[in-house]
């Protein structure tokens, strides 16, 4: 009876899995790292195979139980770049031309 998707509901920089009732009702997040999250539902519902990253968050592998917080790591990677001094990002909003923000 609920519906599981992705999207960028909390900033267009970062992608989540959620569930929602077929009735639109209870929107809730599964997943609760940082980073682009890409998830495969099993046929029956239950699990989601998770690949997710970000900017301070290497490549994982995961397998998340539906309807609990069980959670199966199947990979996590080390950082490559941690070794290396790297200059420090930061996300910035700007304007366009035409006042509109955010860029």
């Amino acid at each position: 009876n609920k519906l599981i998707f992705t999207a960028s509901k909390e900033s267009p920089l970062e992608k989540h899995i959620y569930t929602v009732g077929l009735d639109g009702s209870s929107i809730t997040r599964i997943d609760t790292e940082a980073g682009m999250h890409n998830a495969v539902c099993s046929e029956d519902g239950k699990f989601i195979f998770d690949v997710f990253n970000g900017p301070s968050v290497p490549k994982n592998s995961v397998i998340r139980q539906i309807g609990n917080n069980n959670l199966t790591v199947l990979m996590k990677a080390d950082n490559p770049l941690s070794d290396y001094d790297r200059p420090e990002i930061q996300n910035v909003t700007i304007k366009a031309a035409d006042g509109t923000t955010p860029l």
